[in-house]
């Protein structure tokens, strides 16, 4: 079935680096192959925003960064024309097929636009059910897709996705994560109540464990801190950090969670935000030594990064991939705590985006370099219960890839960035000593 695009508004995005640089995001799918999780060209993908209008019908809300759509200029008309197509499948949780559609966008602009497109489109979809969405955004020029999978809960009225974030111009609001002086509305269309309930949690500042060390891994138990209720429709600030979970009543334990970290999250903004995420490549007592909070932390930081190679152009190098990693981490693996530290965080600051990654709603496997080779470098993460995010995965540890971790780390403190290139070389040279049990390349380090 073809749907109208209906154009919400043009949304500037303004990416606050630290460095002057940029990467992509995922193509996440069931299965995505060598262009899923590269970081070659932009930080964001187009995006979606679930919205349930009523017990029949699902509004899905998109923003497509100006990056992913081609505009080609025409030479009858001299305007700048763009051509995509936005299809998509609806089952439901017994695998039946509910719904297909595709949305055309067309758009003619007389330069190309520096900002993001955004939009809607309808979708009758059933109350009383889980369902499923592959959503996929191709651009007829360019001739690329952007496969997202997304999970749509119309069990009740009570979920995340029975509420919509909007700014003071009346803009949806696509991420979760919120400024401590940013000004938003929460709006619901199917919870007839004329307040909100609001209670904050105190942050999750945890590391993950390093990927080695089998161990049943007990989540920390957040801490409630404050609850309050605010008036339906009307604007407010959340300026304290935390977490917020916005429900329609004090009995209901889900609902909307709102992410309150640091101004300009998730962007590594400020440098001083640039010393918590050494936590992986350092040893306690280096990590110690940065003095996080302090005055000082920021230079020690810079310095400890300048150790670690022998030139200028390296060090940079260095940071611009290790903070696009944990920026990326930041928007697409935050879950009741920042991006980069959670366990997909961690595995992809460290070895970068995998090869292949298969995806479904259970499950994320990420492979890396060579499908075949001796030495496999797979990750498997299994998605965890959790009241205050759906976005919460845990990595499966594994004993044997202690000289792995530890090999990666080496790399990063000898001012190398490791990667897929690494990785690759890594495994031909094991594939060619696979008889040889002198694994003479692992090394000694004993850091994190």
């Amino acid at each position: 079935m073809l749907k109208k695009f209906y154009p919400n508004s043009f949304y500037f995005l303004i990416i606050l680096l630290i460095i002057n640089t940029s990467s992509c995001g995922p193509s996440k799918g069931y299965l995505a192959g060598a262009s899923a999780y590269q970081d070659k060209e932009q930080l964001w993908d187009p995006a979606y925003r679930i919205y349930h209008l009523s017990d029949n019908v699902t509004r899905f809300y998109f923003i497509i960064p100006p990056g992913d759509i081609l505009y080609v200029r025409n030479p009858n008309t001299y305007k700048f024309e763009a051509s995509a197509e936005i299809s998509y499948k609806i089952i439901s949780s017994k695998n039946t097929p509910i719904e297909t559609g595709t949305v055309k966008i067309d758009k003619s602009e007389d330069k190309i636009p520096i900002e993001a497109l955004i939009g809607y489109f309808d979708i009758d979809i059933p109350n009383g059910d889980y369902y499923f969405a592959k959503v996929i955004m191709d651009d007829k020029l360019r001739k690329k897709q952007f496969t997202e999978i997304l999970t749509i809960n119309k069990t009740n009225n009570s979920s995340q996705e029975n509420f919509i974030i909007t700014d003071t111009t009346n803009r949806v609001i696509f991420l979760d994560y919120i400024n401590p002086n940013e000004k938003i509305k929460i709006s619901s269309e199917r919870i007839m109540a004329s307040k909100l309930f609001i209670t904050k949690y105190n942050l999750d500042d945890s590391f993950p464990i390093p990927i080695y060390i089998e161990k049943e891994i007990k989540k920390n138990r957040i801490k409630m801190d404050t609850s309050f209720s605010v008036l339906s429709d009307q604007y407010i600030t959340l300026k304290e950090k935390g977490i917020y979970l916005i429900s329609k009543d004090s009995a209901s334990s889900v609902g909307l969670s709102l992410f309150n970290f640091y101004d300009g999250y998730p962007l590594i903004a400020q440098k001083e935000n640039m010393a918590p995420p050494m936590r992986y490549i350092t040893s306690d007592e280096e990590f110690k030594s940065l003095e996080i909070g302090s005055e000082s932390s920021k230079l020690k930081t810079e310095q400890l990064w300048t150790t670690m190679s022998s030139s200028l152009p390296t060090t940079e190098k260095q940071l611009v991939t290790y903070y696009k990693r944990v920026q990326y981490s930041n928007i697409y693996y935050t879950s009741d705590k920042e991006g980069w530290k959670t366990d997909r965080g961690l595995v992809y600051t460290i070895f970068g985006p995998p090869s292949n990654i298969y995806k479904n709603t259970k499950e994320e496997k990420w492979g890396y370099g060579l499908e075949n080779s001796t030495l496999e470098f797979n990750f498997t993460f299994i998605k965890n219960r959790n009241i205050l995010s759906d976005n919460d995965f845990v990595l499966i540890r594994d004993r044997n890839k202690k000289e792995i971790w530890q090999k990666a780390v080496e790399y990063w403190r000898k001012g190398k960035v490791f990667g897929e290139a690494e990785i690759i070389r890594l495994q031909e040279e094991v594939d060619r000593q696979r008889n040889n049990q002198n694994n003479y390349w692992y090394p000694s380090y004993r850091g994190y």
